[in-house]
């Protein structure tokens, strides 16, 4: 595999194949685009395996693609992580957690607002937290759309969303699915929203929601939770 060096000036196009990344800085330095320095672009037939955790930083940004993110060997924590003052649209982009062990969740949306669109997350597991395996929002803006496909992520937590979850603690956080797929899923619900948020800013349109596992007979699909303290990722 390549390492996530940063390309030189002569060097024309991002690399291909399986790239090592291990910061937002390498991630930037070998895949930004020549046009405009805000924008990744990570093209079909790449596929960037991650040896830590990357943390979007300040500002606005976009991440498209065609390729594939997905944890590198023996990485087991959080994929991307989406801070304060963070804006980030994911368009077209496979995130593989690769997991057959106990991982964590792919995204974590501490605050800012992230958009996924034509965006697959699948292959996560997580055992310990009450949060999604996909994505967990604790005071974001959450937009999830267009085409999207999340699937075959677990959460074996007695309490544990096993695709996507509002866990914040006051109503600052947002939800919005539309146009997106949610299947073949397993945990306690396929989604948890959060009642400390307002009814209109959690919300489910024209999506579909099947074939999901769920372990507790009691409990259903959607799940509403009284509200929660974050879990720092570690």
């Amino acid at each position: 595999a390549m390492t996530g060096e940063v390309l030189g000036p002569e060097t024309e196009g991002p690399p291909s194949g399986v790239v090592e990344i291990g910061s937002w800085d390498e991630l930037l330095g070998n895949f930004a685009s020549p046009d405009d320095s805000q924008v990744i672009e990570i093209p079909e037939g790449t596929t960037i395996a991650l040896t830590d955790s990357i943390r979007v930083p300040q500002g606005t940004w976009e991440i498209n693609g065609g390729g594939t993110l997905q944890r590198g060997d023996g990485f087991t924590r959080v994929m991307l992580d989406v801070q304060n003052s963070t804006t980030v649209t994911v368009r077209n982009l496979v995130i593989d957690g690769q997991s057959t062990r106990e991982t964590d969740r792919a995204i974590n949306l501490s605050s800012g607002t992230l958009s996924l669109e034509e965006t697959t997350i699948r292959n996560n597991r997580i055992d310990e937290f009450e949060v999604g395996a996909a994505i967990a929002n604790y005071y974001g803006v959450l937009n999830i759309g267009n085409g999207c496909l999340i699937e075959n992520n677990s959460n074996s937590n007695d309490e544990g969303s096993s695709a996507i979850s509002m866990i914040h603690g006051s109503d600052e956080g947002v939800l919005n699915i539309s146009g997106t797929t949610i299947r073949n899923n397993k945990g306690s619900y396929a989604i948890t929203f959060n009642t400390a948020g307002n009814d209109n800013s959690q919300k489910v349109n024209d999506s579909i929601i099947e074939g999901n596992q769920i372990t507790n007979n009691d409990l259903s699909l959607i799940h509403i939770s009284e509200p929660t303290r974050p879990e720092p990722i570690s």
